[in-house]
């Protein structure tokens, strides 16, 4: 697995927090392309030059985002595709394997309208996908990840999957471990977050470590289905988000490099 940020988070602007990242140690970054840090209507010079800024650094851009807020409400939901599509374009262009998003909360009730809304968006952000050769990996924590995964199972396409965040699942007191099991083939990308349920209905964030994730558990999770991707710090309260990120790097790689080996069928050795 490998370590990236969501340089968003940085809070030190665009494109500072490529260079920022760089020096508290990130393997690859994951940047923003609904207009927060770059455009959806990215030119293919543009591009270039961010590739060449990410490849300047020694790092691998890892994903994009292309946030719109989700597809649950009728009110600008076709407006919301339109960008989102736009977003899938421009992340084709910067060459990224990946673009997360949230895509609002899905009601257990395949009938409900809000199921449905949310099914027909990815319906059509699936079908540019496989054109533009980008994936769509949808945030976990909303809803639960049975839930999740009944709606990736009947879309059935494989270029929309789950970008999984264990403080989300957390926060609302569900086991990242669990979640991780029945995600398991739709992962494509994860947030590196943490935090804590505090009541049924609130809860905080908190720096890597701190919170009730259990890292050496969920990390051993990934590492027995076969996720070799990235695990993106996301930091997004606080007052050092520079330093919490950079803290995180050095708590991942802790956690990383003391995972127990694969048993030998596990890796597929016997």
């Amino acid at each position: 697995m490998k370590i990236g940020v969501v340089t968003v988070n940085l809070h030190v602007g665009w494109p500072a927090c490529i260079q920022t990242a760089a020096q508290i140690g990130a393997e690859g970054v994951s940047v923003r392309v609904n207009g927060e840090e770059l455009r959806p209507d990215l030119t293919a010079a543009e591009a270039e030059e961010v590739r060449e800024l990410v490849a300047r650094h020694g790092l691998i851009l890892a994903s994009t985002c292309g946030e719109v807020g989700g597809f649950a409400q009728e009110e600008h939901w076709q407006q919301r595709l339109d960008t989102t599509l736009r977003c899938l374009q421009a992340s084709a262009l910067l060459g990224a394997p990946v673009m997360t998003a949230h895509v609002g909360v899905i009601p257990e009730d395949r009938e409900h309208p809000t199921w449905r809304r949310i099914f027909q968006a990815l319906q059509a952000i699936g079908e540019v996908c496989e054109k533009v050769q980008v994936k769509f990996a949808i945030e976990t924590g909303p809803e639960h990840p049975a839930v999740l995964r009944d709606m990736l199972e009947r879309l059935g396409n494989p270029y929309v999957g789950v970008n999984f965040d264990p403080a989300n699942l957390v926060m609302r007191g569900w086991s990242p471990q669990a979640g991780v099991r029945i995600l398991r083939e739709y992962i494509f990308h994860t947030h590196a977050k943490d935090g804590r349920c505090l009541s049924a209905t609130s809860y905080k964030e908190l720096p890597l470590g701190e919170g009730d994730v259990c890292y050496p558990l969920y990390l051993q999770a990934l590492q027995e289905i076969g996720f070799d991707g990235f695990l993106a710090i996301e930091r997004e309260t606080g007052n050092d988000r520079v330093g919490d990120m950079r803290r995180g790097i050095e708590f991942l790689r802790r956690e990383l490099a003391n995972l127990p080996p694969l048993p030998r069928t596990s890796a597929g050795l016997a």
